[in-house]
């Protein structure tokens, strides 16, 4: 069991690293699209 987790790990660390990059990017976006808005 613990040998299965030791080999998963690392992907699981490089998938959450892109979901929080991802997170932040639609964060930014949907901010951006607001900015969009205000200006007209």
């Amino acid at each position: 069991m613990i040998r299965i987790l030791s080999r998963i790990s690392p992907k699981v660390k490089a998938t959450k690293a892109k979901y929080i990059f991802w997170e932040k990017i639609s964060i930014l976006i949907q901010n951006w699209e607001f900015v969009l808005d205000i200006s007209g």
